[in-house]
């Protein structure tokens, strides 16, 4: 299996994404009782330069994290609120603007007085927020926190996800890896999982990712024996299936997996371009194979991505 890592907080990063991987790591030297530490004193001195770059907007957003990271160690801050605001109404007021996506006002409303909604659910609902509003690595964590809260695949797969989309490669692997070691993982974690193992290989030599391919054709199988897979899952299980097979170098059986998922989704877009792509490579072997083969991956990101939206 390939060796992930974690892509390191570079100076070319946006200062927004320094910031929140600079305040994640804040919080978790206070949740560990050393938040007056040295350590925890060069984690500030760090934040003071990209905190400079960021406009209104952005510090307005991050300096809400800040206060809502405190609920992963068990706390949670509030801000003051009318007194004569039920909880009731607040949580009336969150579900407008979650259902709006007004996410600014809705993590702002979220902080604001007292509420009914489940801890967990308020875990999630903070994960969704700040997968929306960018920051998907905070989006990680808090939907982790849903799911230690109340176990469900589902907030399994968005973590996966979300890592992968923050650009924290090993912390997708190693979970995508801990979800396929899970007998009764659902269809839907199980094509996440290998999603994020595939998207791993990208630029990793033929003879490195064989065994990730084998583990990813393991887990797809696994999630197509299922009998309560969703259509929509199972068609993005045999595109990805598919992939691996092309990947490996096992053209015909990718060929057979698109052919598939075409009788169930005729008209779907990916479906088609899984389909058409592998034809091109096919009839055009001068094609630029690092072009394509980027391309391919693209793809299998898409199919990602709409599977936990």
């Amino acid at each position: 299996m390939i060796k992930a890592t974690s892509k390191p907080v570079a100076p070319l990063d946006p200062p927004e994404r320094q910031y929140e991987r600079s305040l994640l790591r804040l919080h978790e030297l206070i949740a560990l009782g050393q938040g007056e530490s040295d350590q925890a004193d060069e984690v500030r001195d760090a934040m003071d330069a990209p905190w400079g770059d960021l406009d209104e907007d952005q510090r307005e957003v991050l300096g809400g994290l800040s206060a809502d990271l405190y609920m992963l160690s068990g706390g949670e801050v509030r801000e003051p609120a009318d007194p004569t605001e039920a909880a009731e109404v607040l949580d009336l007021q969150r579900a407008k603007l979650y259902e709006a996506h007004q996410w600014g006002p809705f993590l702002q409303v979220m902080r604001r007085g007292p509420t009914t909604l489940a801890p967990w659910f308020v875990a999630f609902g903070r994960g969704r927020a700040y997968e929306q509003l960018g920051l998907k690595l905070a989006a990680a964590r808090f939907v982790e926190h849903a799911d230690a809260l109340h176990p469900g695949d589902n907030y399994k797969a968005l973590a996966i996800e979300f890592y992968k989309e923050a650009g924290d490669v090993a912390s997708a692997v190693q979970r995508a890896n801990d979800a396929l070691d899970r007998p009764q993982a659902t269809a839907g974690l199980l094509v996440i999982a290998a999603g994020a193992l595939l998207s791993s290989t990208r630029d990793a030599r033929p003879e490195e990712a064989g065994p990730t391919y084998g583990r990813v054709l393991a887990a797809i199988d696994r999630a197509l024996r299922q009998e309560a897979i969703d259509n929509g899952v199972r068609v993005g299980a045999l595109v990805l299936q598919g992939l691996a097979h092309e990947f490996s170098g096992g053209h015909d059986a990718a060929r057979a997996a698109f052919a598939a998922a075409e009788e169930l989704a005729p008209f779907d877009p990916a479906v088609r371009e899984a389909k058409s792509g592998l034809a091109a490579q096919q009839s055009s072997p001068r094609d630029v194979p690092d072009l394509a083969r980027s391309r391919r991956f693209e793809l299998a990101e898409r199919l990602q991505e709409a599977l936990v939206a």
